[in-house]
C-alpha cells in the first residue's frame, strides 16, 4: 500500500548483501555531528523504502565507545526515515534465552560512561520521556513475524547496556541479574535515546549469542564465540526484517495518528476524536459543528460554527497563547473507566453498530 513510511536498519556486517535489497545504492552523508560509521545502503525490501547503516562500520572497525551515535540517528532521520529496527548481538542473562534467540526488549538500564546521549546539550535544554522507550507497535510486529518464521524469541526484557570494548565481570554479571537485566550489550544506548529526541520509532532486535560470564556450565564469552553465532543466524535475522517491513507497515495506523497527535497544534473537525484522544494528547480540538451536541466535551474542546471566519478566528485564538499548558484529562481516573466498562457491557450490541472502519489516506 502507499505510504510515506521508511525503515532505518541498524547492523552489522552482512546487512549490505545486495541479495537482501532490491535497487540499492549507496549515499555518503555529512551531518552537524560529523560523518556516520558508514555509508547509507539506501533501497527496498517487500516494496518498502529502507536505509541500513553498518553501526560498527564496514569491516566492524570502530568499537562501541567510539561510534558517532548523533551522526548515525541524524542520518537516518535526515533521510526521511520514521522507524529504526536495530539489530544487534547480546549476551543472555537468563538460562531461558539461548544463543541463537531473539530478545525484543521493552526497557533498559544505562551503564554506559563515556557517550554523549543527547542533542540537547547546548542551551536548548529538553527533558524527553523515557518511561517506554521502545516501540510497542513495532515489537508486536516482530514477536508476530518470528512466531510465523518459528523463530524462538522473547517478546520483552530489559538490556543492561555497557560501555565496553571489554566484557563483564562474573561480578558484574550477577549483579545485572539481581537488578533483573535479561541481556547484555554495548550499543542499545544512546541510540534509542537518541532516536527519542528525533521523535523516530526504534526498536531492538536482539540476538543472544553467549551467557555472558555468570553461567557455571558455560565458557566465557570471547568475539570468536559471538561471531560464530551470528555468522550462523545472520539468516534469520535477515529472513525476519524481510517478514516484519510489510508488518509494520501494514500495522502501523495507531502509531501514525499517535505521532500526529503529540505533535500537532491542533486538530480541527467534527470527529469524536476531539472530544476523547486529543485530551489525553493535551491537544487543543476544534469542534465544528452539531455533529458531537450532546456529549460531554472536556476543556480541550472550542466549539465552533462551520463559517470560515469562525474557524479562522478559533485557529488564531489558539496560536495567539499557551492554550492549553495542561488539560485535565476525564478520562484517566479509574472510575471514569469503570463508568466507561458499565455502559459499553449496557448497550444492546449488533454487528453495524460495532463496526467502525479505518482508512489510511497516506
Amino acid at each position: 500500500m502507499p505510504t510515506n513510511l521508511k525503515i532505518g536498519i541498524i547492523g552489522g556486517s552482512g546487512m549490505e548483501d545486495p541479495a537482501f535489497i532490491s535497487e540499492f545504492i549507496s549515499k555518503k552523508i555529512s551531518t552537524p555531528y560529523g560523518d556516520p560509521s558508514s555509508k547509507l545502503i539506501l533501497g527496498n525490501i517487500a516494496n518498502v523504502s529502507v536505509a541500513i547503516l553498518s553501526r560498527h562500520g564496514p569491516g566492524h572497525f570502530i568499537n562501541p565507545t567510539n561510534i558517532n551515535y548523533r551522526a548515525n540517528i541524524w542520518t537516518l532521520k535526515e533521510e526521511g526515515c520514521t522507524h529504526i529496527l536495530a539489530a544487534t548481538a547480546c549476551g543472555s542473562l537468563r538460562e531461558r534465552i539461548a544463543p541463537g534467540h531473539f530478545v525484543f526488549p521493552d526497557q533498559f538500564i544505562d551503564r554506559t560512561t563515556k557517550r554523549i546521549s543527547t542533542y540537547f546539550d547546548g542551551s536548548n535544554v529538553q527533558h524527553v520521556s523515557m518511561g517506554k522507550p521502545f516501540s510497542v507497535e513495532m515489537r508486536n510486529c516482530l514477536v508476530q513475524a518470528c512466531t510465523s518464521l518459528g523463530f524462538e524469541h522473547h517478546d520483552s526484557g530489559t538490556v543492561v547496556t555497557i560501555e565496553g570494548p571489554r566484557f563483564s565481570t562474573k561480578a558484574e554479571s550477577m549483579m545485572f541479574r539481581s537488578w533483573g537485566c535479561d541481556i547484555i550489550n554495548m550499543s542499545t544506548v544512546p541510540e534509542v535515546v537518541l532516536a527519542r529526541e528525533l521523535e523516530l520509532e526504534y526498536q531492538s532486535m536482539a540476538m543472544s549469542t553467549d551467557y555472558d560470564c555468570w553461567h557455571e556450565s558455560e565458557e566465557e564469552v570471547t568475539m570468536e564465540m559471538i561471531y560464530a553465532v551470528m555468522e550462523k543466524n545472520v539468516h534469520n535475522v535477515k529472513k525476519l526484517i524481510a517478514h516484519v517491513i510489510p508488518l509494520i507497515i501494514k500495522n502501523c495506523g495507531i502509531e501514525i495518528y499517535s505521532n500526529l497527535m503529540r505533535n500537532c497544534l491542533a486538530i480541527i473537525g467534527n470527529s469524536s476524536s476531539g472530544i476523547v484522544e486529543a485530551t489525553s494528547f493535551n491537544v487543543p480540538a476544534i469542534n465544528i459543528g452539531s455533529r458531537q451536541n450532546g456529549k460531554y466535551k472536556p476543556e480541550n474542546v472550542i466549539d465552533c460554527s462551520n463559517s470560515s471566519s469562525d474557524i479562522y478566528n478559533k485557529i488564531l485564538m489558539i496560536k495567539r497563547k499557551k492554550f492549553f499548558k495542561k488539560i485535565k484529562n476525564p478520562y484517566e481516573s479509574k472510575i471514569s473507566i469503570k463508568q466507561m466498562v458499565r455502559m459499553i457491557l449496557s448497550v444492546k450490541k449488533n454487528d453495524k453498530f460495532m463496526r467502525k472502519k479505518f482508512i489510511n489516506l497516506i
